[in-house]
């Protein structure tokens, strides 16, 4: 034993007190800093990238900020729609209005141009529903019935089965934040709940409404479910223990690591983003697994004679450079999520390492002064005994038969892993991980189904003086329009021929209720001055006219594309021919570029894998230099990966089989696997190297290392397996495959750990150079 280590343990469990006074007051500095923590759990933060499609996508939410914006509620009607439906949508727009989102558009505030005669002659007037005192059935068909299919109406305020009515606000830029999200949500969700009693089917939704409903379900899942699994956890650890104390002292890195984190989190400004939420069950898996060896240990120690003091101090200097090396591995696993060289990805792998090793240094420091409080580890326990005895004599009987059969075995998994890895896809979609039958989903289906979009592909339109408006560039929108929209996956599209197109009708060059697309070509017959004078009269009328389409004055303008959320198989396709069809038809003049946040998704989804796997060799490389580092030797560290990359194999393979597929989230739960893995590992890594140090006879060395970690290691499998299976029945896949990965993780990582590494060694101490290498012996 180290005697430097060895003295630290000693001055712990002496002045353990003075420890847990200090923890209090870190403790307390942990949670004033907390509190100092906010949520934004904004999409934007996975989409910064390099290059010109991160700058493009800025100056075009510049001048367009309002794209992802937009709060929607969706009525449907039983039968014709009356005043009666209008008046359900009169008491959506106002809550709307009170909720602060501006402006609002529904049937009501609409200007529809409507055909009247005066004086026997034939003349057109604006008509706002709002402005009347009393509106009627029959008024409302008026309305209705010519512009069933108008395309700046259809898929907007109402489906082509008049059917559906869309009420629509726009948060403002500077209140798209968390807190405002959900305060605007509840307001309206309260409003639909009292509306739903006389009305038809409301569902509130928009990205803004997305941005709130899911994070909320999915911390309300985590909560709930990962409290059930500790709680399951916790009552294994106590039939094993038979102490409510003990079990409990298992758990005393988990708290004061995750209170820290935050704290620092807080300190440094950082916020908790989607991806950082779940850091805790980072924290949980190692300090957990950690925490359990310690005591494990200890326990063994004072059984065998020692007094509690004496037992700690044993146990945590014989552990602590095991625990170090653990820590150390898992952080630098996660830390290598930076070379994915996404911003939000490579900030979870960086916190995760942070949390790592802030569990590490509390668990290290303070688990040993709690032990020294107690009196008492447990009773021995004969059923507890006989069943870790049997499977670990089952495990070392595996010694004494012929290595090629377990060899064999592992070598044929790993096969089965690497073909069904191999088949591994990208697909994703931008509302993402739920359930197939969950409400979120079934009503964002509903929407689409219905012909409305809430997702968009923005093509930016960068003009120089009034270019924008001419007749030229009005023909190429259409062209363009007409070409995007033969896309299944295109619910249609808005730009500013469509709005010309109205404006002439408004000012006698159009008649009333025609379709302004029905022919390609239709804004070719005005003149530039014709154009200039109808934006004019629309600009002097309402300044806001035309701002979702084009700022004259600012040059830029936009194509909005609606776009179903189809997945990566579709809508990335689908970007790849909007760009190629924007190189080969440029506009006549000044620049056109797709951006938005879809078609910054399409780009996350597509440097996924080729980044995802540069981010695993860079942790592997990391973890195999921490591991040379603990051996003292280059090949016995490259040696000691394998245990950690087997696991990992066939989790890819078991992702394959079960066909789930590869996207931002699953990266997430890889890489909470590969703790576990890792701290099983190194575990047994660090008494394999210590009973290496006595003896040289690899079977020997093996046996007594199975012993002696073997319990230990077989409890943590039993507890993470049982805890984290709670995950499984989370309405969100990415939880239930932190669930079923990591539980899986855990088995295979003990088998790996158990019976597939020996097998390995066996191999390589055939011969004498590896068996030196193995020893440490030069011969």
């Amino acid at each position: 034993m180290n005697p430097h280590v060895e003295n630290f343990f000693r001055r712990l469990v002496k002045h353990r007190w003075v420890v847990v006074m200090l923890h209090a007051g870190l403790f307390i500095a942990g949670l004033l800093g907390a509190r100092a923590v906010r949520v934004d759990y904004s999409a934007e933060q996975f989409l910064v990238f390099e290059g010109d499609a991160q700058e493009v996508f800025e100056q075009y939410k510049e001048h367009f900020p309002r794209e992802d914006l937009q709060v929607s509620a969706f009525l449907e009607t039983t039968g014709p729609f009356t005043t009666d439906d209008y008046q359900t949508l009169e008491r959506l727009a106002n809550a709307f209005t009170n909720a602060g989102l501006d402006p609002v558009r529904w049937i009501g505030a609409t200007d529809f141009i409507q055909e009247v005669v005066i004086d026997g002659e034939s003349a057109v007037e604006f008509v706002r529903l709002e402005d009347q005192s009393d509106v009627s059935d029959a008024t409302l068909q008026t309305i209705l019935e010519p512009r069933r299919e108008h395309p700046l109406f259809m898929g907007t305020l109402w489906n082509q089965d008049l059917t559906v009515f869309g009420v629509h606000g726009y948060l403002a830029p500077t209140e798209n934040n968390d807190a405002h999200r959900r305060e605007v949500t509840a307001a309206l969700q309260s409003t639909i709940l009292d509306l739903s009693e006389t009305s038809g089917r409301i569902v509130l939704s928009g990205l803004p409404v997305l941005r709130t409903t899911i994070p909320l379900a999915l911390e309300a899942d985590m909560t709930r479910l990962l409290g059930i699994g500790i709680i399951i956890s916790f009552i294994i650890l106590w039939l094993y223990f038979k102490r409510f104390s003990i079990a409990l002292l298992c758990f005393a890195g988990v708290v004061p690591a995750i209170v820290l984190t935050l704290g620092l989190m807080g300190y440094a400004g950082q916020s908790i983003s989607l991806l950082t939420s779940v850091v805790p069950i980072v924290i949980l898996v190692v300090a957990l697994s950690d925490a359990t060896h310690l005591v494990v240990g200890t326990r063994e120690a004072w059984r065998n004679g020692r007094t509690i003091s004496e037992a700690v101090v044993h146990t945590f200097t014989n552990l602590s450079r095991s625990c170090f090396f653990t820590s150390l591995t898992t952080a630098l696993g996660f830390a290598g999520l930076i070379a994915t060289r996404n911003h939000l990805i490579g900030e979870f792998g960086v916190l995760s390492a942070l949390a790592v090793i802030v569990a590490y240094l509390v668990t290290l420091t303070l688990l040993p002064a709690l032990l020294a409080f107690t009196k008492d580890l447990g009773p021995h326990q004969e059923w507890g005994e006989r069943l870790w005895q049997g499977i670990l004599t089952r495990v070392e009987s595996l010694l004494q038969l012929p290595v090629v059969w377990p060899s064999a075995a592992f070598g044929l998994l790993l096969a089965v892993g690497l073909i069904a890895g191999s088949q591994l896809r990208v697909e994703a979609y931008i509302i993402d991980d739920l359930k197939e039958r969950d409400t979120i989903l079934e009503e964002l289906r509903w929407i689409e189904d219905e012909g409305f979009g809430l997702f968009q592909i923005n093509i930016y339109l960068d003009q120089e003086n009034d270019e924008g408006h001419s007749p030229e560039m009005l023909q190429w929108i259409e062209e363009f329009q007409a070409f995007v929209e033969e896309d299944l996956a295109v619910l249609g599209s808005v730009g500013l021929p469509q709005i010309v197109n109205e404006l002439g009708t408004a000012y006698g060059t159009q008649p009333v209720g025609s379709d302004p697309t029905s022919e390609i070509g239709s804004a070719e017959v005005r003149t530039r001055r014709e154009i200039a004078e109808l934006l004019f009269l629309a600009e002097l009328e309402d300044d806001d006219a035309l701002r979702d389409v084009y700022l004259r004055d600012a040059g830029v303008g936009q194509m909005i594309v609606l776009v179903k959320d189809q997945g990566s198989q579709v809508l990335s396709p689908l970007t790849a021919r909007v760009e190629d069809r924007l190189q080969s038809h440029p506009p006549p003049t000044g620049r056109a570029t797709a951006t938005g946040t879809v078609k910054l998704t399409t780009v996350l989804w597509e440097q996924l894998i080729s980044r995802f796997l540069p981010g695993i060799a860079f942790s592997i490389v990391l973890v195999w230099l921490a591991l040379s580092w603990m051996f003292r030797s280059v090949w016995l560290g490259l040696l000691a990966v394998v245990p950690n990359l087997v696991p990992l194999v066939l989790l890819l393979g078991l992702m394959g089989l079960g066909g789930f597929d590869l996207k931002p989230s699953n990266i997430l739960v890889f890489a909470i696997a590969f703790g576990i893995v890792a701290d099983d590992t190194i575990h047994f890594l660090g008494a394999l190297a210590r009973n290496l140090r006595s003896s040289n006879q690899i079977h020997a060395v093996l046996a007594q290392t199975i012993r002696e970690v073997g319990p230990a290691l077989v409890l943590v499998t039993v507890v993470v397996v049982a805890g984290f299976t709670a995950l499984m029945a989370s309405r969100f896949q990415a939880l239930f495959l932190i669930g079923l990965l990591t539980a899986s993780a855990a088995v295979l990582a003990l088998l790996a750990d158990l019976v597939g590494f020996p097998a390995l060694l066996r191999i390589v101490a055939r011969h004498p150079a590896g068996r030196s290498l193995i020893t440490g012996d030069p011969k």
